[in-house]
């Protein structure tokens, strides 16, 4: 019986390689990232939050 589930994993474990291998790399990412402006008068700050996603902080 545990040969049995140890094949049905190496077929999942193979299937999802070649479902991977063949999607095309970098679909659905930006294409283009423009940096932010140079100059933000100092009411704006960017920064990289905990989760690793770029944060833009407003001053009043």
């Amino acid at each position: 019986m545990a040969v049995w589930f140890d094949q049905q994993e190496r077929l999942k474990t193979a299937k999802g390689k070649e479902l991977l291998d063949s999607m095309p790399k970098y679909e659905g990412q930006a294409a283009n990232v423009a940096p932010a402006p140079t100059n933000l008068g100092g009411k704006i700050t960017l920064v990289i939050g905990d989760d690793g996603r770029p944060v833009a902080k407003i001053k009043e």
